[in-house]
């Protein structure tokens, strides 16, 4: 098979979107999941051709990723097996968070059998499958070209950022810390589209780091399993406003936080027909704006309300069908997130307000 490794007798390396028969709403290779076998919606089912040249006991090794609990029926040339397999999630949904689970054994033939699973609910999404006559892996570096591990960006401190460090002090004489968001680059296909295909991988912070020491502070880290966008800084300088996104599937809300990472509280949240919509315009199937409604780049106002950007208005952008809903336009609410009210009626985007101080 295509990129099967020099391995033992029995050991058959399969990239999963090898397949030999699948359901109609899965997409072998889906770009917008990293190359991933992804099914849209629910009733899924895959199957794999595999052969095998000695019959009897054979393990299953399965390289997926699911931010949730998804697990799958297996059937084993036509018999289905008991039990479920690939139960627990790896912590998302993209090549970054894949695992390898191994089950078995089970009864397999000489020559061809045929390999299936199916759900009547959501599957995760599939990268690889290793058969082999061990219950240890043997190819678990099977495929790493088409999925290779994130790339680590941070490094040590070097004389350069030890320089930037001092200038930076020189500049701002009397700022002892600098507030920053910590987060994986968003991978949108346009910039206005960052909270809609951008958030491929989780995890990140509201920081301050100290031009003392270089010492960084994480101010929400019972948010640090999320994905942090744009924040302000109150006038008083003792609060921020974020808008923060938890899991796939869910939209961005307002939060704010202390300077000093207390009083977190969440401002908005999903309206109260939120559900109803998704049922009305059909928005779970088929593309990657799995819920309806994100609030995002909030912007305190100097009476005290906060403004933000929000895809509440439900317009669509006209250039590009794939978008449903997905415009967003100013609102503003009080800064306790009661009276949310829209500000502008745009036919297209409107993103990060800001306030401009005018000198007299």
């Amino acid at each position: 098979m295509s990129g099967a490794m020099p391995l033992r007798a029995d050991t058959i390396v399969v990239p999963a979107r090898q397949l030999s028969d699948r359901s109609d709403n899965l997409v072998a290779v889906e770009q917008q999941w990293d190359g991933l076998v992804v099914c849209h919606g629910r009733n899924g089912m895959v199957q794999w051709t595999v052969a095998v040249e000695r019959p009897g006991p054979h393990y299953l090794h399965f390289r997926y990723a699911s931010g949730e609990p998804r697990p799958l029926e297996l059937s084993i040339n036509g018999a289905r097996q008991p039990g479920l397999i690939l139960q627990p999630a790896t912590g998302g949904f993209f090549t970054g968070d894949l695992a390898w689970k191994t089950h078995g054994p089970f009864e397999l033939n000489a020559g061809e059998n045929m390999i299936r699973v199916a759900t009547p609910n959501l599957m995760p999404h599939l990268a690889s499958l290793v058969v082999s006559e061990s219950a240890r892996n043997p190819a678990e570096q099977a495929f790493a070209d088409l999925f290779p591990a994130p790339v680590d960006l941070a490094g040590p401190i070097d004389a350069d950022i030890a320089a930037t460090r001092v200038q930076l002090r020189r500049l701002l004489p009397g700022v002892e810390s600098l507030l920053f968001v910590k987060r994986y680059t968003f991978q949108s296909s346009h910039y206005y589209t960052d909270f809609i295909d951008g958030c491929k991988r989780f995890g990140g912070n509201l920081c301050l780091v100290s031009l003392a020491d270089g010492s960084v502070k994480e101010l929400v880290p019972e948010l640090s399993h999320g994905i942090f966008g744009r924040y302000d800084l109150s006038y008083d300088a003792l609060r921020i406003v974020f808008h923060w996104k938890e899991s796939i599937g869910v939209g961005f809300r307002i939060w704010e936080v202390g300077i000093d990472g207390r009083g977190l509280r969440q401002l908005t949240f999903p309206p109260a027909d939120e559900a109803a919509r998704i049922a009305k315009y059909k928005l779970a199937g088929g593309t990657t704006y799995l819920h309806h409604t994100d609030d995002i780049h909030p912007c305190y106002l100097p009476d005290g309300g906060i403004c933000f950007a929000s895809t509440r208005c439900e317009y669509g952008i006209l250039c590009d069908g794939a978008d449903k809903l997905t415009t967003t336009v100013l609102y503003r609410m009080a800064g306790d997130g009661s009276r949310i009210e829209q500000l502008s009626n745009n036919s297209v985007s409107e993103s990060a307000p800001s306030v401009i101080r005018l000198a007299k």
